[in-house]
């Protein structure tokens, strides 16, 4: 195998796992952005759970 071949190897190796790194990044980003909206849903209700009725009741009317 000559340098260059070895090179261009390494280099798409390089980029295979730059990719998968990205990937797991984004992935835990998602989750993370997923859990807050699920937080803010909890302190949102949990501040209001008269308003919460209300809002159903006026659906519901």
């Amino acid at each position: 195998m000559d340098v260059s071949t070895a090179q261009a190897d390494l280099s798409s190796v390089l980029a295979v796992r730059a990719d998968e790194g990205t990937r797991q990044i984004a992935e835990q980003e998602r989750l993370r952005n997923i859990e807050m909206r699920q937080q803010d849903d909890v302190v949102t209700a949990s501040r209001s759970p008269e308003q919460a009725t209300g809002q159903f009741v006026d659906e519901v009317v």
